[in-house]
């Protein structure tokens, strides 16, 4: 049986459900979303223990296999690193970062004007004309309604 197989089985999944019902966090950064149970090695497919497997975020999984593949090193040395240089992006689990605003509105609503107005080759020297008079209005509008 392949090892894609094998992760189909009964078997694997009621070990993958007692695993997360035990350890309930990443194994690297303590995150409790979208966790992956890792083997260590395949030596014990089928017959697995607690022992045998990670529990690790997803982020921390994609890791795991990069680094292996990469510095062509066994998961375990590669889960040792991460563990050791743990760069885990330090949001809540499951969230994206925000995006960080840099200015008041005004400046901000600016510099977006600045690159309507600096915007080369994407539109034909026929309509540039056309197009900067509409830009002009819609500049004029919302600056208007920033006031």
């Amino acid at each position: 049986m392949s090892k894609y197989g094998y992760l189909k089985t009964e078997h694997w999944i009621k070990f993958r459900k007692e695993v997360r019902k035990l350890r309930k966090v990443c194994e690297i950064c303590g995150s409790a979303k979208k966790l992956n149970v890792h083997h260590r090695n395949y030596k014990n497919v089928g017959r697995e223990n607690f022992g045998d497997v990670y529990l690790v975020c997803n982020y921390h999984h994609k890791k795991l296999h990069k680094i292996a593949k990469e510095k062509r090193i066994s998961y375990d040395k590669s889960f040792n690193l991460l563990k050791e240089n743990n760069d885990c992006p330090k949001v809540r689990p499951g969230r994206r970062p925000k995006k960080t605003k840099i200015g008041t509105k005004k400046e901000r609503h600016q510099r977006h004007l600045d690159k309507i107005y600096n915007m080369k080759g994407i539109i034909s020297q026929y309509r540039k004309e056309e197009r900067a008079k509409i830009n002009l209005l819609k500049a004029q509008r919302l600056q208007n309604w920033l006031k």
